[in-house]
């Protein structure tokens, strides 16, 4: 697979709860940073979406798809100087696909919701991402209706449901990531960017295809056609680390899923990654994840 769909799949989202919103008057909402992607598409009228850098405080207009990646609490107000209720407490009155009502009148309304994720290393997958997506108008309509046909699988549940959202929602990321990098600037300090970057795209989907072969910076420089000095530079400023660290932390992950979910065994995961002993692995394992690689196994 190529990088972007290596990740997402990686991610495994198996949890969803989207919802219409309608609102009027005065009102706000706080969602607290819990962990979860978050996912917003406005249909009418506007709001304010505030937090934290690096969410910082933007208008959100009819259109606009914000995804956040929830490290971040924020709000979503009318107006900035309103007292926040927590969402949980204004929206879960409402089931999944329903619309929910707040303040009087509709002066905005919309659809949100959020995925949380099987993987027990989410949070490193999430940190690969940008923190905010924030898609204009101009491409947002696609996305909303992705949101609503996720919205039409939770409300009315079918045979196959719980499939079908599940392709939805990983249809619906890879729609907004996309958008996101067609709509933006060549960009630094984080994975995703270098994706846009023909060079280095063509090195990671080489990475990414065989992370077991011995990589050197060297040898992924080659696969850039480009040389080791100017590699190593070019991919430490638009990813924000160096070439071998990226190889180190993806490997990790790799072998976290091959240990936890696969039930394979740590020698034959060392091996497959390209570590000639399991101490070698299982050191670089427990520094990148925390965790000895016997005891992820031993809890699988």
């Amino acid at each position: 697979m190529d990088p972007l769909s290596d990740v997402l799949s990686m991610l495994r989202p198996t949890d969803y709860a989207f919802r219409g919103l309608e609102a009027g008057g005065s009102w706000s909402l706080h969602y607290p940073a819990d962990g979860s992607l978050k996912c917003f598409a406005i249909s009418l009228g506007s709001c304010w979406l505030y937090g934290d850098a690096p969410i910082g405080r933007r208008r959100l207009r009819q259109g606009d798809v914000v995804m956040m990646s929830g490290s971040t609490a924020f709000r979503l107000c009318s107006d900035l100087e309103q007292q926040p209720v927590d969402v949980a407490e204004a929206l879960t009155v409402v089931g999944p696909g329903n619309v929910a009502r707040i303040g009087t009148g509709i002066d905005c309304a919309g659809l949100g919701g959020y995925f949380g994720f099987a993987n027990t290393h989410a949070g490193i997958l999430l940190a690969m991402l940008p923190e905010v997506l924030h898609v204009a108008s101009s491409a947002g309509e696609a996305l909303r209706l992705s949101i609503a046909r996720l919205m039409e699988e939770l409300r009315c549940p079918r045979p196959g449901g719980q499939l079908m959202a599940s392709h939805l929602a990983q249809a619906l990321l890879i729609e907004a990531l996309r958008h996101h990098l067609d709509g933006a600037a060549q960009g630094r300090g984080n994975w995703l960017y270098a994706l846009q970057d023909r060079k280095l795209s063509t090195a990671l989907s080489a990475l990414h295809a065989e992370p077991g072969r011995p990589w050197t910076v060297a040898l992924l420089a080659a696969a850039a056609g480009m040389s080791r000095s100017a590699f190593a530079a070019h991919f430490a400023a638009t990813v924000g680390e160096a070439p071998m660290a990226y190889v180190t932390r993806w490997r990790m992950l790799l072998a976290y899923e091959r240990l936890a979910v696969e039930g394979a065994t740590i020698s034959r995961v060392a091996t497959s990654l390209g570590y000639a002993s399991d101490s070698a692995f299982g050191a670089a394992f427990k520094r990148i994840l925390g965790a000895s690689p016997r005891k992820v196994r031993k809890a699988s």
